[in-house]
C-alpha cells in the first residue's frame, strides 16, 4: 500500500548540501523530509567521495614519512600493506559520519525516506524504494548531485575503474593509467604510487589540474616528476581489454606508444544528475549542460522548487553545495538571503597540497 505524507519542505538527494538545507529549514521551524536513494546520509562525498580519499591520502602518507624518516637517520622496515584493514580503516571513518548525521537528523525530526524520488506534479513526488510512498509538498529543494563521466571508447570491463572503483581498494594494481589530471585523478595517484603502482596520468590541457592557475601547478608537477609518468596535451584514443591487461593507444605530440595497463582509472569529471527526475513535471529550466538555472536565492523559474550543488552552475564541491543549501532553506523560510561569492576555495590534497579560489 502506498503511503503519503505531507511536508513544508522536500529536499531530493542527501548530500552536503541535501542535508545541510534539511537541516537548516528544519531549525526554521519548517516540516522537512529528505529522500535519499543511499541508506545512509552524506551523499558522494562521505559515502564515496570526500571522506574516504581524505582516509586514505592519510593512511598511504605514513608511508611516505617512514621514508622520509631515512634522511634523519631514522630507519623502518619495509612497509607491510593490509588492504583489508586499510579498506575497514576507511569505512569506519565514513560511519562515524553518517552515524553523526543520522543524529543531526533525528535531533531535528527530519523524516528520512531511502528510495528514488521522482516528481509527478507541481507539489508531488514519489518515493520508490522498499515501500513506495507519495510526498506532498510546498517547497522543493533539489540536490541529487552528480556522476563519474565515463567514456565511450572505455570497454565493459573490471579493469575499468571510476572514482568510486578506485577508493573501493580491492586490489593494487601494478601499472595504473589515470585519464584526467584533475583533482581527483591527482589524489588517487597520490594513493596509489605510495602503495606501489606505478602510475601514468594522462591530460588533455597542457598541465595537470586544469582548473588551476599553471604557475602554481609547477610545483606539484616538478615534485611527481619522478613518481608519475605525466603526459600532457595527450589523448587516449582506445582502450581494448586483453588478458595481459588495457591495451590503451595515445595521440600527442609525445604520446607514447601503446601501453598495457593492469587497470585505468577514468576521471575526466562528473555530470549532473538531473535525468529521471520528472522534472519535465515541474516546468524546471535547464541550461545547454543539463544543469538546473537559478537565481542567487538559489530559486528555479518555478517559485517554490530550489536547486542546489552540483546540479547547478558552479564547480563542483561539497561546501558550495552546503551554503547554497542553507541559503535555499532561509529564502523558503521567508529570510533574505543570497549566493554572492566574490571566490569560491579550492584544495587538492596532494603533496604538495594546492589551494586556490574559482
Amino acid at each position: 500500500m502506498t503511503e503519503s505524507i505531507n511536508v513544508d519542505v522536500a529536499v531530493l538527494g542527501g548530500g552536503p548540501g541535501g542535508y545541510t538545507a534539511a537541516f537548516r529549514a528544519a531549525d526554521l521551524g519548517l516540516s522537512v523530509c529528505i529522500i535519499e536513494s543511499r541508506d545512509t546520509l552524506g551523499g558522494v562525498c562521505v559515502n564515496v567521495g570526500c571522506i574516504p580519499s581524505k582516509a586514505l591520502l592519510h593512511a598511504t602518507s605514513l608511508i611516505e614519512q617512514a621514508k622520509l624518516g631515512q634522511s634523519m637517520g631514522i630507519t623502518f622496515a619495509e612497509p607491510q600493506i593490509d588492504l583489508g584493514a586499510l579498506r575497514e580503516h576507511k569505512q569506519s571513518k565514513i560511519n562515524e559520519l553518517t552515524k553523526g548525521i543520522a543524529g543531526l537528523a533525528k535531533a531535528r525530526k527530519v523524516t528520512r525516506l531511502q528510495g528514488q524520488g521522482q516528481f509527478t506534479s507541481t507539489n508531488t513526488l514519489t518515493v520508490t524504494g522498499e515501500s513506495d510512498q507519495i510526498v506532498e509538498f510546498k517547497h522543493a529543494i533539489i540536490a541529487t548531485g552528480s556522476h563519474s563521466i565515463s567514456l565511450a571508447i572505455a570497454p565493459n570491463d573490471p579493469r575499468i575503474w571510476d572514482s568510486t572503483d578506485a577508493l573501493a581498494m580491492k586490489s593494487i594494481p601494478e601499472r595504473l593509467l589515470i585519464v584526467g589530471g584533475g583533482i581527483i585523478g591527482l589524489e588517487m595517484a597520490q594513493v596509489y604510487a605510495a602503495l606501489g603502482s606505478n602510475i601514468t596520468i594522462v591530460e588533455a590541457q597542457d598541465h595537470i589540474i586544469p582548473s588551476a592557475d599553471k604557475d602554481l601547478v609547477q610545483p606539484l608537477q616538478r615534485a611527481t616528476k619522478k613518481t608519475y609518468q605525466t603526459l600532457t596535451k595527450t589523448l587516449v584514443t582506445q582502450m581494448d581489454a586483453q588478458p595481459d591487461g588495457i591495451l590503451v593507444s595515445f595521440e600527442g605530440k609525445k604520446a607514447p606508444e601503446p601501453s598495457f595497463f593492469d587497470a585505468v582509472l577514468i576521471a575526466v569529471g562528473r555530470a549532473p544528475n538531473t535525468d529521471s527526475l520528472g522534472l519535465e513535471q515541474l516546468g524546471v529550466e535547464l541550461d545547454a549542460k543539463g544543469r538546473v538555472k537559478v537565481n542567487d536565492r538559489m530559486q528555479t523559474n518555478v517559485g517554490h522548487v530550489f536547486a542546489i550543488g552540483d546540479i547547478v552552475d558552479g564547480p563542483m564541491l561539497a561546501h558550495k553545495a552546503t551554503h547554497e543549501g542553507k541559503i535555499a532553506a532561509e529564502n523558503i523560510a521567508g529570510l533574505d538571503s543570497t549566493f554572492c561569492p566574490a571566490a569560491i576555495p579550492s584544495v587538492a590534497y596532494t603533496h604538495p597540497e594546492l589551494a586556490w579560489s574559482v
